[in-house]
C-alpha cells in the first residue's frame, strides 16, 4: 500500500519535533560583563524533553580555568537568594549542562544565569536574564 507523500512528510515531522523536545524554540541569553571582569558570552537553552533543559554556554575573555555557573530565581538586577540549578563550570570558554526543569517552567518566572570568577573567588563575573 502506498502512502501519499504528504502523510509520509507529516509523520517524519512529528518524529523530528518529538525528538527535539516538543518544538519549544531555543532561547539565547546574553551574558553581560559585571564590573571590570571582562567576561561576557551567551547561553543557549533548548528543551531537552522529559521536563529537562539543555544549557550551552560560551564565554569570551575567560582567563579563569574553572568558572562556577548557576541558574537562580530573580533577575540580574534583583537576585533572589534561593537555591536554583547548578550548571557545569565553564572551562576553556564553554559549558554544557542538562538540568531538571522544563523550558516552560524556566521561562514562566524570572530566572537568571550567574557566572562566577572561580571556585576560590566567588565574585560575579557575568550575568544574563532568562526572559
Amino acid at each position: 500500500m502506498r502512502r501519499p507523500l504528504a502523510t509520509v512528510i507529516a509523520t517524519l515531522l512529528v518524529g523530528v519535533i518529538a525528538a527535539c523536545g516538543g518544538g519549544t524554540p531555543a532561547k539565547t541569553v546574553t551574558l553581560a560583563t559585571v564590573g571590570d571582569s571582562g567576561v561576557s558570552g551567551t547561553a543557549t537553552l533548548t528543551d531537552a524533553g522529559g521536563g529537562q533543559t539543555k544549557v550551552v554556554i560560551t564565554a569570551e575573555d575567560n582567563l579563569n580555568p574553572d568558572m562556577p555557573t548557576f541558574i537562580e530565581k530573580g533577575t540580574c538586577a534583583a537576585r533572589v537568594k534561593e537555591p536554583g540549578f547548578t550548571l557545569s563550570d565553564i572551562r576553556d570558554g564553554a559549558s554544557t549542562s542538562t538540568i531538571a526543569v522544563s523550558m516552560a517552567d524556566l521561562t514562566a518566572t524570572p530566572y537568571h544565569i550567574q557566572v562566577h570568577s572561580g571556585p576560590e573567588d566567588f565574585s560575579l563575573s557575568a550575568c544574563g536574564d532568562i526572559k
